[in-house]
């Protein structure tokens, strides 16, 4: 009795270990895709400034689709981010 109750006790540290782990490594990614969110929107606010001082068509649709790709980009992370912070099932 006492075994199988020491045995389950360290089924459940490492159990708890384990989560701790996968915590600590889907923060730390987290804190990685914040980053880069915040890298893409300033370059995002820098494209949307220049757009006043673009003298052709040409500039200007070019500084549209950077804009387009820097939403695009933002959206991806943040999709990655919301699929890390899902609960896995055990």
């Amino acid at each position: 009795m006492q075994a199988a109750l020491v045995t389950r006790l360290e089924q459940a540290t490492a159990a708890v270990d384990s989560v701790k782990t996968r915590l600590a490594e889907s923060q730390a990614e987290r804190k990685k895709i914040e980053a880069d969110v915040a890298a893409i929107q300033t370059r995002l606010s820098k494209y949307k400034g220049q757009l006043t001082e673009l003298k052709t068509n040409k500039e200007y649709q070019t500084m549209q689709h950077e804009i387009a790709v820097a939403e695009s980009a933002i959206r991806s992370h943040e999709t990655a981010s919301s699929s890390t912070w899902k609960t896995p099932k055990t």
